[in-house]
């Protein structure tokens, strides 16, 4: 009797743990909608391309530079690379959710603090009449980035992929206008 107790007790352990691995694979981003309390409130000051800001950090007047981290727009900047397909409208999309915002943003760090060219590397959060959002997760979203991999800043990463795969199915932005990411413009 006590035996067939134990087996049940297992048996129910075993199934609630298949259960949790299964949702977590159907809902990827569960649990991460809501940005964490630990944020830094910046004003942009101006939009580089689609991936990079430039920002003042909480009100000083110091301007720095972030890098959008673990996703990738198309190239406008580079002197070494051409204009890529799509970069000028990743560019304008990252200027209209931050103009939108009102240039007012906050910063998530995830691991590192810059990256090798001393740009802060941080994820971005906006605020408008909608709610609050990620800047880096809308790109992926709508077709304007693509989602990457740098480890170790990979707090996002099953969100971003889930997002870039969701946009790729349906030829979203760069995805339907341009023969792969980076092709010339």
């Amino acid at each position: 009797m006590r035996r067939l107790g134990l087996r049940k007790i297992i048996l129910g352990i075993v199934t609630f743990l298949g259960l949790c691995a299964a949702l977590s694979i159907l809902l990827p981003g569960i649990g991460q909608n809501a940005p964490p309390s630990t944020l830094t409130a910046a004003e942009v000051t101006r939009v580089v391309d689609g991936d990079t800001l430039k920002v003042r950090i909480n009100g000083q007047q110091e301007v720095q530079t972030i890098r959008i981290i673990g996703v990738d727009t198309p190239e406008t900047k580079d002197p070494n690379r051409e204009v890529m397909c799509y970069g000028d409208e990743a560019t304008a999309k990252t200027q209209e959710l931050v103009d939108h915002a009102g240039g007012k943003v906050e910063l998530e760090k995830d691991t590192s603090e810059t990256d090798r060219y001393g740009r802060l590397l941080r994820y971005v959060w906006i605020s408008n009449s909608d709610g609050r959002t990620m800047l880096n997760e809308e790109l992926v979203k709508g077709g304007y980035a693509r989602a990457v991999v740098y480890p170790p800043d990979v707090r996002y990463r099953e969100r971003f992929s889930a997002e870039e795969e969701r946009a790729k199915r349906q030829h979203l932005g760069l995805w339907g206008a341009c023969s792969f990411f980076g092709a010339p413009a």
